[in-house]
Order: C-alpha cells, then structure tokens, then sequence
C-alpha cells in the first residue's frame, strides 16, 4: 500500500512538473530568461533611399533573439503610429511629417514569425517620387505592438524611420 501512495505522489509531481516547464511553448526553457521582442530598427533612424526611382523596401525586420528555434508560430502586431512622430515633433522641435497615404505601402500590422524561425520582415515600402525632393523632411513612425507573449525591448519597440533622399 504504501509503495502504491509513492508511487502515485510521483506520478502527480512528474504531472505538476511537466506543466510548469510547458508554460512558454514559444521557445526552449534556457531562452526564457533573455527572450525579448525587437524591430531592427530603434529610435530615430535615419533610412538612404536608393536614387532609382519607383518603389523602395524599406529593410525592418521584427525578431526574437534567441538560441534556439520558435517552438510554435508567433504573433505579431506591427502599427504605423502618427502619434510617435507628432510626440518627437513636439520634443525635438523638428518638423517630420508622414508621407501622404498613397506614398508609402505599410501591410504590417498582423504578421506570424512561423516556427522554427525568429524574425520576420515587415512589409513597408516607399513610392519615390517628386513628393520625397519638395524641401520638406518625411518620416515614418513604428511601433511594435505585441510578438506573442515576449515581452518587447523598450529601446527597439519603436521606430522613426527618417526618409533620406538621395543625392544623386
């Protein structure tokens, strides 16, 4: 009887145990104490655009540092956030402004860092044309919202991307 009672407190702590450690399914238990969230970009960023005309990729990329291989496909919510760039305006002294809406393409907002992989490009291009030489400064402002249930590396969840033409 009493090796049936061992046996079953065993089986229980084995059971708890196996909860515990499957909590983060998003990456291996020794990536937990340093997985963060980012975008490849932080702060204020200056971009050079290519002197070619037409569209632009803009480089950005949302990732998650780690050792190891996403367990599981990860969410992420990407926004462009005029009130970032109107707070920057405000701080700095500076006037940027947002390219207008038909100057820039941003499909970014709902994104999955597929398993085995972390990071994932965000879609954001620019239409360069003779908006971007008119004398006014452009910038485009994001912000990282959310990337499963990392938490996100303050210095890197946001991003003014200054829009630099080229001196060609």
């Amino acid at each position: 009887m009493l090796e049936k009672k061992r046996l079953l407190v065993l089986c229980l702590l084995g059971g708890a145990l196996t909860l515990a450690c499957n909590k983060n399914k998003y990456v291996a238990d020794v990536d937990l104490a340093s997985a963060s969230a980012l975008l490849s970009m932080g702060g204020f960023a200056n971009y050079s655009l290519s002197s070619s005309s037409g569209t632009e990729k803009i480089k950005l990329n949302v990732a998650v540092p780690i050792a190891s291989e996403l367990k599981k496909d990860v969410a992420v919510k990407v926004v462009i956030d005029t009130s970032l760039l109107g707070n920057y305006n405000r701080v700095n002294f500076t006037n940027y402004l947002l390219p207008a809406s038909d100057a820039y393409q941003f499909s970014g907002e709902s994104l999955t860092i597929p398993k085995g992989q972390s990071k994932i490009e965000v879609p954001l291009s620019v239409n360069k044309g003779a908006w971007l030489f008119a004398g006014d400064r452009y910038a485009i402002p994001v912000r990282l919202v959310s990337v499963g249930t990392f938490p996100l590396d303050p210095r890197y969840s946001t991003a003014i991307i200054n829009l630099l033409p080229s001196a060609n």
